[in-house]
């Protein structure tokens, strides 16, 4: 099961539409509930997508003020 991509088009995180190859933009953003499967180092980084990058900066500054991204981040400096 190597990196398959999943059918059909991606959709926009903040506004849902459908993204066509190529024209996606991705981004991370500070998510405390986000657990990575093999590098606990990326732990706390939620991966994103969007049709643009107006949407992206929309999605990250949403992650951005969520509960417990503060406490996240500090934590992980230490």
């Amino acid at each position: 099961m190597d990196s398959e991509k999943p059918e059909g088009p991606q959709l926009c995180g903040w506004c849902g539409m459908g993204i066509h190859d190529g024209m996606e933009v991705h981004g991370m953003a500070p998510d405390s509930s986000v657990t990575h499967a093999s590098d606990p180092a990326r732990d706390g980084q939620r991966f994103l997508t969007s049709c643009s990058r107006e949407h992206l900066a929309a999605l990250q500054e949403h992650y951005r003020h969520r509960p417990g991204v503060e406490q996240h981040t500090n934590e992980k400096s230490r």
